[in-house]
């Protein structure tokens, strides 16, 4: 038998490590610290997530130009819950219902205002197809349609000989021939005697005609080289001007056709 240990009501217990009950009043003390800051904790919630403090008062548009502000903002109501409002999902909405946009981001400005920073594409090419205007990206994308676009230097335009519906988000061109109609139109901005109108395109998009407003026509090849096209065009004009009524063909190497 054990000499450190005795009977007491059917239990053993150490005289090294006796049972200490707990005051009542400890306990209590215990459970309301527990309950305050539960309190606490709901306060904070409550605060955040439900007070008018949080809620969205004001909403700023910035970076947008094809896109109308108005717009933008129909699709982004207020008095709504700073922390709980959908950014995610109002920016998917957005960017399907504007394909100008190319990338949108919604912050957050505490305590209850959104900022909105939109990006949208660049307009590489003015474009037409049966009557019906447009902008296209540097990716060869239909993007953006209105009916009194202006093209210029940096936005040259190209007529699309197909009789075909044109819809945004079609991919009118390739990236390589967008780049190209902009450096030729640029070019030519150098080339006394004809100045640069438009670029009629048919079913092959490498074979284009770029057409002048001196009503000159110039055949390049879009898959070529351009600088070659260019110094052609140059020296055909320097050296045979008086001979070209018609047309300019620079699309074969070592080889150059006038009329």
């Amino acid at each position: 038998m054990d000499l450190f240990r005795k009977p007491r009501l059917g239990r053993y217990y150490s005289s090294f490590n006796r049972v200490h009950k707990e005051p009542t009043s400890a306990f209590w003390k215990r459970f309301i610290k527990k309950v305050i800051a539960l309190f606490c904790v709901f306060g904070i919630v409550y605060f955040l997530l439900f007070s008018n403090f949080f809620v969205v008062k004001k909403i700023d548009v910035l970076g947008q130009n094809l896109v109308h502000k108005d717009e933008i903002l129909s699709f982004l109501p207020t008095n709504e819950n700073i922390f709980l409002y959908p950014v995610s999902e109002k920016i998917v909405e957005i960017q399907n219902k504007f394909p100008e946009i190319a990338e949108m981001r919604i912050l957050r400005g505490l305590p209850n205002s959104l900022n909105v920073v939109i990006s949208e594409y660049q307009p590489m090419l003015v474009w037409e197809r049966n009557g019906k205007l447009g902008l296209v990206n540097d990716q060869g994308i239909f993007f953006y349609s209105k009916s009194d676009i202006k093209p210029n230097i940096k936005t040259p335009r190209v007529v699309e000989m197909v009789q075909s519906d044109l819809k945004i988000g079609d991919k009118v061109a390739t990236s390589t021939f967008v780049k190209f109609v902009q450096n030729f139109s640029v070019e030519m901005q150098s080339i006394p005697g004809l100045t640069f109108d438009h670029v009629e395109l048919g079913a092959a998009s490498f074979d284009a005609l770029v057409k002048t407003k001196e009503n000159i026509d110039i055949y390049v090849a879009s898959d070529d080289d351009l600088i070659r096209q260019i110094s052609y065009l140059r020296d055909i004009l320097a050296k045979r001007r008086d001979k070209v009524t018609k047309k300019i063909d620079v699309r074969i190497p070592r080889w150059a056709y006038v009329e």
